[in-house]
């Protein structure tokens, strides 16, 4: 994956995870920066988010893998989380985690945002928990979607002069 095509992908999750504010009791996402730990070492993370009512958590971004993130990978997270005295953690991936690190990702507290490689900063589809975020150009078409049982509903943009 090219430098550029990673940088996309962190402002396009950067975008999904500012949609999903409510759902995951955040205020704002910052971008890239250094937490210093307790353990005296400096943490780069992907991004950080300003939880409702203080604290904040930590946002780590994989795109270009081939697999989901393993059990000590997701570990590494959960230190990086507990080193730096954040309150949980945000995962979005290209691939939900593998199993073992799905157990981890449970016990500190740590959700997943699926967002797809294909993604771009005009069209999307980002899942969190069982909430869908879709991302069209309004020169497409309207989507109105609800996934409770109640309706699915598609509107298509009408054709010029109807």
């Amino acid at each position: 994956m090219s430098d550029e095509r990673w940088e996309i992908y962190e402002k396009i999750a950067q975008e999904a995870v500012r949609a999903f504010s409510d759902l995951l009791g955040i205020s704002v996402v910052e971008g890239k920066q250094r937490l210093l730990g307790k353990s005296g070492t400096s943490w780069v993370v992907d991004a950080k988010a300003e939880r409702l009512g203080g604290g904040f958590f930590v946002l780590e971004f994989k795109s270009g893998i081939s697999s989901g993130l393993s059990q000590i990978e997701m570990a590494g997270i959960a230190f990086a989380i507990k080193d730096t005295d954040a309150n949980g953690g945000i995962l979005v991936s290209v691939l939900p985690p593998q199993k073992g690190a799905k157990l981890i990702a449970q016990h500190e507290g740590i959700r997943f945002v699926f967002l797809p490689q294909e993604s771009t900063l005009e069209e999307f589809v980002a899942r969190c928990m069982e909430v869908f975020l879709v991302k069209v150009p309004s020169s497409h078409f309207t989507l109105s979607a609800g996934f409770s049982g109640e309706y699915v509903q598609v509107l298509e943009k009408p054709e010029p002069g109807n």
